[in-house]
């Protein structure tokens, strides 16, 4: 399968395609995501009429959602200044694009992890921020979005009762943000699973 990780190549050039259409930049509009998305879409269409099998078609998919989410991301983190550290948001894929099998009109599931101890106003910032620039974006382009925000230990209690949720998380994997959260998520949720 094709994997961000593996298949540099498709990511490096999904990435470079974004940063030519000022995805990157802080002024990018509901316009640029759009037309991103339909390039990229023309882009993975031709993959599919070539022969490029489903799997390496949904990996890619999930490679285009990345980039487009990672710049999400990073405007939403510029628009709280001083109050976004590097080290206070994960964002996650979940499920199906958690294993990089984004099919056509999948949901995009996702879910902002965020420390067990950060102060209520720099959460209740970021939160907005999260919402207001990465989910009413996505929701704009018409995307389905299954979304949550938790702390490591309401994403473990919501595992506990919930075996949705529980392969979920199972199936996660970083898009984007705090790296060092995303491991301490990653271990404390292998010992509990």
């Amino acid at each position: 399968m094709l994997a961000v990780q593996s298949e540099n190549s498709l990511y490096k050039r999904v990435r470079k395609h974004a940063e030519r259409r000022g995805l990157a930049s802080p002024s990018a509009k509901l316009a640029d995501y759009k037309e991103y998305l339909r390039l990229e879409g023309e882009m993975l269409e031709r993959y599919h009429r070539q022969g490029q099998g489903g799997l390496q078609v949904a990996a890619a998919r999930s490679v285009v959602m990345d980039v487009l989410l990672e710049s999400l991301f990073q405007k939403a983190l510029g628009t709280v200044g001083s109050a976004a550290r590097g080290d206070c948001c994960a964002l996650l894929a979940l499920g199906g694009y958690g294993r990089q099998e984004m099919c056509p009109f999948s949901d995009v599931d996702i879910m902002f992890l965020y420390p067990r101890k950060i102060a209520k106003v720099e959460l209740e910032t970021l939160q907005k921020a999260m919402s207001d620039v990465v989910l009413y974006t996505l929701w704009d382009l018409g995307l389905k979005v299954g979304h949550s925000s938790r702390n490591v230990d309401e994403a473990l209690e919501q595992a506990r009762e919930d075996s949705e949720t529980k392969n979920a998380l199972l199936e996660s994997r970083s898009i984007t943000g705090s790296e060092a959260l995303w491991q301490q998520f990653q271990k404390i949720y292998m010992r509990y699973i």
